[in-house]
């Protein structure tokens, strides 16, 4: 093992085959999050992603917290390529879920209660007319990191890659 100073983070002790310029234990406080640029998903929905691979190094999962206006537009996507879970902080989360035939089943998730996302199945957020925020991970990471969600119908995503990777500095 190799003694690292990260700025910041004061010493480290990391494993030089992990080490990146990103990639080091490290704390986060809500306010930071708040903070962060947002990808936006529908009219007063967006999602500031702290954990990426872009910003990171993440090698498995993105985190981030979605932030749901009390009327938020609807936003809908096939999820075939990840695993999401959700933990609803405030507000109410209300998710419908639509299977490959049809069936559909409208969840309204509660503060404190967590949400599992599986692959296979087609997600719409939906207003619940209450604010609300939620904090998700989504698994595994990407390899061409998030440009690839603008083919889920979020054309800024591209853009927000950069974003991210702007904030290394």
């Amino acid at each position: 093992m190799a003694s690292v100073t990260t700025p910041g983070q004061g010493e480290r002790l990391l494993d030089v085959r992990e080490r990146s310029d990103r990639r080091y234990p490290g704390v986060i406080t809500f306010a930071e999050i708040e903070a962060m640029p947002r990808l936006p998903f529908s009219e007063g929905c967006a999602s500031g992603i702290f954990i990426s691979r872009e910003r990171d190094d993440a090698r498995y999962f993105y985190q981030g917290m979605c932030f749901h206006g009390a009327d938020m537009g609807e936003f809908r996507w096939d999820q075939s390529n990840w695993d999401e879970s959700y933990y609803c902080i405030k507000g109410v989360l209300r998710v419908l879920v639509e299977d490959h035939v049809g069936n559909s089943k409208l969840f309204d998730v509660q503060e404190t209660e967590h949400f599992y996302l599986p692959a296979g199945y087609t997600y719409t957020l939906k207003p619940s007319g209450i604010d609300s925020i939620n904090f998700w991970t989504l698994g595994p990471a990407f390899k061409q990191g998030l440009r690839p969600l603008k083919e889920i119908d979020l054309p800024d995503a591209p853009a927000y890659a950069k974003v991210l990777k702007g904030m290394r500095d």
